[in-house]
């Protein structure tokens, strides 16, 4: 229902609907329950690119962070998801550039938004959502020593909240006031473009340019951050050992599927699956076109099927 790029999409809480936005602003949402994928909403969100969505747990607003065209417009918003109305007015983010925002699945709700200019975080109470002011040194909005936080996520509790960015740290925060509760400098030789929390509320998974994914284990309130283990994703798809990473080899987003399963995507469009420590699994890596398919041909007698692309 796009007619330009998609940019972001995200799986309401009750997994009935779907919010999705393009690089032009637009905000549907949509049945995914329902073969006909009916549309439910279908607005002009952002007068730019919508880079990351967020429903609440109630699944029954959405908030959405991007980039703006003019000093006019906005680049954060919460909404009603079935009649697009706004829910408050989210803090606005230097030079109209975010592309990371959370929700806290459960009341009292909360909303962070990341700055993709100015590096901080802004923390909303509501609805209607408004700025919480700063007290001593929560919410803790300025952590990022380098300008640009790439994503923001709540844990599944929403107990705790952990940010990264171009700093190639790792913030983890308490979730109701935002206070700073620990960091682990260093996480990766690039910039970590993506964070995911396992449905433990302890597992946290963070994917770099440096063409690796990251294990950690998060302890009780956020108190402590113990790296479990790497996974050399861009290495595993060359086959060798690489001085350089490829930049189809840079991972940039990942998540917990199912809430155990860790995936990652690349920016060659190939999705990893790693397996957990342990295991004994090595990683798998699904792939497919990035053109057209227009053949396809079958090979029965080793249950094989072949399909060629434009």
């Amino acid at each position: 229902g796009h007619q330009f790029a998609t940019s972001a999409c995200k799986i309401s809480t009750s997994g009935t609907y779907v919010a999705s936005g393009d690089t032009r602003g637009k905000l549907r949402v949509w049945a995914l329950d329902h073969e006909d994928h009916l549309c439910k909403l279908d607005t002009q969100g952002l007068s730019s690119a919508i880079r990351d969505i967020a429903w609440d747990g109630e699944s029954k607003r959405v908030a959405y962070a991007g980039e703006r065209l003019d000093n006019s417009s906005i680049c954060t918003n919460a909404i009603q998801w079935d009649t697009g109305v706004t829910q408050g007015q989210l803090y606005q983010h230097l030079k109209g550039k975010s592309c990371a925002i959370a929700f806290r699945p459960n009341r009292p709700f909360r909303i962070v938004t990341g700055g993709r200019e100015d590096g901080k975080l802004h923390f909303h109470k509501g609805p209607p959502f408004q700025k919480i002011p700063i007290e001593g040194d929560k919410p803790c909005e300025t952590a990022h020593s380098k300008p640009g936080v790439t994503c923001v996520r709540y844990s599944l509790d929403g107990e705790l909240v952990a940010s990264v960015g171009n700093d190639k740290v790792l913030y983890i925060y308490e979730g109701k006031d935002l206070e700073l509760k620990c960091k682990k400098d260093g996480v990766h030789a690039g910039t970590i473009y993506a964070c995911a929390w396992g449905s433990d509320n302890k597992s946290l998974i963070t994917a770099s340019a440096d063409g690796t994914c990251k294990l950690f284990e998060i302890g009780a309130g956020g108190t402590s951050i113990t790296e479990k283990h790497t996974w050399k994703v861009a290495e595993h798809m060359l086959g060798k050992p690489c001085d350089k990473v490829p930049r189809g080899g840079m991972q940039l987003g990942c998540a917990f599927v199912g809430g155990t399963t860790p995936v990652s995507v690349s920016t060659n469009n190939q999705i990893a699956v790693l397996p957990m420590p342990g295991s004994g699994k090595s990683i798998e890596i699904l792939t497919g076109h990035n053109a057209p398919i227009g053949a396809i041909a079958f090979d029965h007698a080793n249950g094989l099927f072949y399909t060629g692309d434009s």
